[in-house]
């Protein structure tokens, strides 16, 4: 059985649906990925609101609250793309920290993840080139 590849009507013969099996490990793969992405924003959830409980510099908390969150984020989209980056997968990167972050800094703009990620690459704070699943 072969499918489309892009959707114009044309078929690819080498290009097959997965089997049953293939379909269920990639919808488990799926499901742990969620479970441990979940659980990482819980994570970072707890550590914004000690953070901002700390309070004496709440400008200063919630900047922090945010890098942490935004490089904790940035590490596990790296570890989940084995740590291949490009400007296409730098605008992806944005893009999945902007919506994760939404629920949790609505005041977040594109352009300042924009400017995280810059810096994030260039200052050396994502550490090793291939980052390991925190």
């Amino acid at each position: 059985m072969t499918h489309t590849d892009d959707f114009s009507g044309h078929t690819d013969p080498h290009l097959e649906y997965p089997t049953w099996d293939e379909f269920c490990l990639r919808h488990e793969r799926d499901r742990v990925l969620q479970a441990a992405i979940t659980q990482k924003i819980a994570e970072l959830r707890e550590r914004i609101d000690q953070l901002e409980a700390m309070g004496t510099r709440s400008t200063e908390s919630r900047r922090s609250a945010h890098n942490d969150y935004w490089r904790a984020l940035t590490r596990l989209w790296l570890g989940i793309t084995e740590g291949k980056v490009s400007k296409h997968r730098r605008r992806h990167l944005c893009r999945f920290l902007y919506a994760c972050s939404q629920p949790i800094f609505p005041e977040t703009t594109e352009q300042t993840l924009d400017s995280f990620v810059r810096n994030f690459f260039r200052s050396g704070l994502n550490g090793p080139q291939k980052a390991s699943v925190v």
